[in-house]
């Protein structure tokens, strides 16, 4: 299985950082292949501009520093995403990785007239969504299930739930 490790956090020595280093132990482990894509690390550019928002709905974005992102999402036949709840939510930084790179001819096509959006994602079967929040007991249950919802609803809609393979659960 090829597991595409999307990482989302801005401090190295965070919990989050040691929850992703156990999912990645753990992963390659079962002798799976892993790719670590840490987002904050990279530095990566959450910010869609005004061309390429216009262009979202006609082609993919050409944005060079997207195509090794386009790269990891075509490899990947599972993917972990792992990030902090803030807010009731997940990090801008992750809102636009998703927005930029789950673009139109990456993770779905749309139909020329009416129709169906066709999904380009089907070799992914499999999503996972760790996330922290640091609520009271009794609260992370209410406080982190709205920030998985995002990330699960992406994949769903582009990838999965069209091929008959999605399901989600808190734990």
């Amino acid at each position: 299985m090829r597991v595409l490790v999307v990482y989302c956090h801005p401090v190295p020595e965070s919990f989050c950082a040691a929850i992703r280093d156990t999912a990645v132990d753990v992963l390659k482990a079962r002798g799976w292949d892993v790719r670590l894509l840490d987002l904050y690390a990279e530095n990566f550019d959450p910010v869609m501009g005004s061309d390429e928002r216009r262009a979202y709905n006609e082609r993919a974005p050409e944005d060079p520093a997207l195509k090794p992102h386009f790269e990891h999402l075509a490899w990947a036949q599972a993917i972990l995403f792992i990030y902090p709840t803030w807010w009731y939510g997940l990090p801008a930084m992750l809102k636009g990785w998703l927005d930029r790179v789950w673009a139109t001819d990456v993770a779905f096509k749309l139909p020329a007239g009416k129709g169906r959006i066709t999904s380009l994602m089907t070799h992914v079967t499999k999503v996972g969504v760790i996330t922290t929040c640091g609520a009271r007991p009794g609260g992370a249950s209410s406080s982190a299930s709205p920030a998985a919802r995002p990330c699960c609803a992406a994949c769903g809609r582009c990838a999965l739930h069209a091929a008959g393979r999605f399901s989600w659960r808190i734990i």
